[in-house]
């Protein structure tokens, strides 16, 4: 669901820019409690999420859909250490061309945002392999219908034909997505 640089006009782009770097800010500042044995689960976590995001199959209206990983890191790690991960895994995709520089406030909030939020709000409430799996389908399909939304406020596609062709290529993916969540989820918590 990256979105590339010249997709989004000035006032989405920089409307969901102020709101990411907000929240990254807020991953970032919370990293500081972390200790000296979570560091190393940090950068393997930092690996994992970069590698997933790269992996992207384009569809139709200048998008991709991929894994993120982000529920995952979060359910492992942390609603704060995923959003941290997410922003610089966003940022240097975005360097490489995989994503855009100016997009990074939307796909920060698509991905890093959206993917945290929602499974930690699923599994807050009721713990389970049921929750992980619903909170994460529904995280990644929440992104897709959000980068709808800005590509049609942007006036670069339209929201009806474009909203069904994005949720019905990221569903697929979405429910892969849970599925691996919850399992790597239910192997790391231990018997």
């Amino acid at each position: 669901m990256h979105i590339p640089d010249g997709f989004l006009t000035p006032g989405v782009a920089g409307g969901t820019l102020v709101g990411s770097g907000l929240a990254w800010g807020w991953g970032t500042h919370r990293l500081r409690a972390l200790s000296v044995e979570e560091i190393p689960r940090l950068g393997l976590a930092g690996a994992l999420l970069f590698t997933l995001e790269v992996i992207a199959f384009p569809i139709p209206g200048g998008t991709s859909v991929h894994l993120s990983g982000v529920p995952l890191i979060t359910l492992w790690l942390g609603v704060p250490q995923a959003v941290f991960l997410s922003g610089v895994g966003l940022f240097l995709q975005a360097l490489f061309g995989h994503g855009g520089i100016l997009t990074w406030g939307a796909n920060m909030l698509n991905i890093g945002i959206l993917g945290s939020l929602i499974p930690a709000a699923f599994v807050r409430i009721h713990p389970g392999r049921i929750s992980v799996f619903l909170g994460t389908t529904l995280a990644i399909l929440t992104g897709a219908l959000f980068t709808t939304v800005e590509l049609s406020l942007s006036g670069t596609l339209p929201l009806h034909p474009t909203l069904w062709i994005m949720l019905g290529a990221t569903a697929p993916v979405a429910i892969l997505e849970g599925l691996i969540t919850a399992t790597a989820v239910h192997f790391l918590s231990g018997p």
